[in-house]
């Protein structure tokens, strides 16, 4: 759970998301781009608690949807992976040399 009403790139989001949690999360800074609702994790509005604890319960009673949620998190791995990450320094840095 992430209820942050500023947020920059949320490194503990994706640090998560790629250990298998399932994301709930205000839509602060960056977290849509990473979060998409009810494919990914479960976004909601800023300074809405009662969304937050809503869908806190929503995940906790039904282990279809957590399940769901879970797998497409865990992709997440693939977009943050070592060898991602070394591919677009590397695209980086040959256009500059």
């Amino acid at each position: 759970v992430m209820a942050s009403d500023r947020e920059g790139f949320p490194f503990a989001l994706v640090e998560a998301m790629c250990s298998g949690l399932v994301p709930v999360s205000t839509t602060a800074g960056t977290v849509k781009d990473l979060v998409k609702h009810k494919k990914n994790g479960l976004l909601i509005p800023t300074c809405d608690l009662k969304s937050l604890a809503q869908s806190m319960f929503c995940l906790l009673s039904d282990d279809g949807l957590y399940s769901r949620l879970r797998r497409q998190a865990l992709k997440s791995r693939t977009l943050f992976s070592y060898v991602n990450a070394t591919d677009t320094w590397d695209s980086w840095f040959s256009r500059i040399y």
